[in-house]
């Protein structure tokens, strides 16, 4: 015998009864939105900006403006600056250092600069091997290269430029002996100055700086 069906109990609504539950009459969305509005616009603007920060219309110099940037203003006289740094090229060869000896011993450094500026006048082409020397005034001096000589002196005869105009300048002589210490690689000051290196070596920077001394004094 065929089974009659049974109706289920439980009440079917249409597709057509659910939409029209879940999706809202269309005059609503605008209220909502006008709510959504009205909320929105009655909050208060922080106080730390100016209204008018907060619209986009303005430019970015306005802006600025209204944070408190200023423009810079001009005050003071212009003038040139110049730089206490500049770039240097290290020689080739290696600096070498003398010890020099003066006698009798001169009064001060500037004397002693005058001693073997005299010096290297009178010997620079025949026993210094056309070398220009770096001397700091007491008892180093230093070439880009070798002397042709470890040890030697010299006879330098000074004449004092103080004297009176109008009397007769007084000479001196001096003899000064000059010998081989050291030698400084400039390879490792090299590596430092390309910051290859963290570690400069303090020998050959004290001796790029009586060697930049000695050319700004000659200046």
């Amino acid at each position: 015998m065929p089974r009659k069906s049974k109706k289920s109990s439980r009440p079917q609504s249409s597709q057509k009864e659910f939409s029209r539950v879940s999706t809202p009459p269309p005059s609503a969305v605008p209220s909502l939105a006008n709510g959504i509005q009205t909320d929105l616009s009655s909050q208060e603007e922080p106080a730390f900006l100016p209204k008018e920060a907060l619209h986009p219309s303005y430019s970015l110099q306005q802006r600025l403006n209204l944070h408190g940037v200023k423009k810079q203003r001009k005050l003071g006289t212009k003038c040139i600056v110049k730089a206490n740094h500049f770039l240097a090229e290290l020689p080739e060869n290696d600096l070498n250092q003398y010890d020099v000896t003066i006698t009798p011993e001169a009064s001060s450094r500037a004397i002693n600069r005058s001693i073997i500026a005299e010096l290297v006048k009178t010997y620079k082409e025949s026993d210094l091997g056309m070398k220009l020397p770096a001397y700091d005034g007491r008892k180093s001096l230093y070439t880009a290269g070798e002397l042709p000589f470890y040890w030697k002196e010299f006879t330098v005869k000074l004449i004092n430029e103080d004297d009176s105009v109008n009397g007769p300048k007084r000479q001196r002589d001096y003899k000064v002996a000059i010998k081989f210490v050291a030698r400084a690689n400039l390879h490792h000051l090299g590596q430092f100055l390309a910051g290859k290196c963290a570690d400069g070596p303090k020998e050959a920077l004290q001796i790029l700086d009586i060697v930049l001394r000695e050319l700004s004094s000659k200046r």
